[in-house]
C-alpha cells in the first residue's frame, strides 16, 4: 500500500503541471478561450522544453562552479536564487510562479548536489509550509463554515467518498489483495496541499466565486485535519 500511494502522489505532482498551465488559460474572455488555450500550451511546451534542455546542461556546471568556492551560505543561496528566478521566468511567460518553481526542484534533482540541496533547504521548507498553511488559514471563513454546516459536511463527504471509491476500484482493478486495496484507500482519500494551491489559483483568477471557494476550501482541510 504504501508503494502504491506513493506512485500516487509522484503522480499528482506531475498532473499539477498541466493544471498550473490550464487554469490562466480559463480565465480568458469565453470567446477567446480556444485559442487562449492553444497559446498557453505552446507557451508551455516552449518555455519547458527551453528550461529543461539548457537546465540540464547549466544546472550541473553552476553547481560545480559554486561548490568549488566551498561556501555553505553561497549554495544555499545559489539555490534560492535559481528557483526564484525559473518561477519569475515562467511568470513572465504567463503562466505561474508554481510552475517555475516545480520545474527548479526537478532540475536540482538531475544534478549529483540534490542530497546536499535537500539538506540544506529543509529548514527553509519547513518554515515555508507553516507560511503556506498560516495563509491558507487566514482565507478560511470561520462563520461561512458555521453558517453552512450542512453543505461542508456534505462536500467532505463527497469529496472524501469519491476519491475512496475511486481508489479502490483501480487498486482492486490492479489486483492488490483487499487488505491493501483498503489501506491504499485510506491514505489517499483526503485532498492534498497543491489541491489548496490550485483552488486558490482558481479563485484568484476568478474562475470561481467565493462561496464555490469557501466550501471547497473548508471542505479540503476538513478531509486533511
Amino acid at each position: 500500500s504504501g508503494r502504491q500511494t506513493m506512485g500516487v502522489l509522484l503522480f499528482q505532482d506531475l498532473a499539477v503541471v498541466p493544471c498550473l498551465i490550464l487554469l490562466p488559460a480559463l480565465a480568458a474572455p469565453g470567446e477567446n478561450l480556444g485559442p487562449a488555450l492553444a497559446q498557453a500550451f505552446a507557451q508551455a511546451t516552449l518555455m519547458l522544453v527551453a528550461l529543461i534542455w539548457l537546465g540540464q546542461r547549466l544546472m550541473q556546471r553552476v553547481y560545480d562552479a559554486v561548490s568549488s568556492i566551498r561556501s555553505t551560505e553561497l549554495f544555499i543561496l545559489a539555490t534560492l536564487w535559481i528557483i526564484v528566478a525559473l518561477a519569475w521566468l515562467t511568470d513572465y511567460a504567463g503562466l505561474s510562479l508554481a510552475l517555475g518553481a516545480f520545474v527548479g526542484g526537478m532540475l536540482i534533482s538531475e544534478t549529483r548536489y540534490r542530497h546536499q540541496v535537500e539538506a540544506d533547504v529543509q529548514p527553509f521548507r519547513d518554515v515555508l509550509l507553516g507560511l503556506f498553511f498560516v495563509t491558507v488559514g487566514m482565507r478560511l471563513d470561520v462563520v461561512f463554515m458555521a453558517g453552512n454546516l450542512a453543505y461542508l459536511a456534505l462536500a467532505v463527504a463527497l469529496l472524501m467518498g469519491g476519491k475512496s471509491l475511486v481508489v479502490l476500484l483501480v487498486t482492486l482493478a490492479a489486483r492488490s489483495p483487499i487488505d491493501v486495496a483498503l489501506r491504499t484507500t485510506g491514505q489517499l482519500a483526503q485532498a492534498g496541499e497543491f489541491g489548496l494551491v490550485l483552488i486558490g489559483l482558481a479563485y484568484t483568477l476568478h474562475l470561481i466565486g467565493a462561496e464555490a471557494f469557501q466550501l471547497t476550501l473548508s471542505a479540503m482541510l476538513l478531509s486533511m485535519f
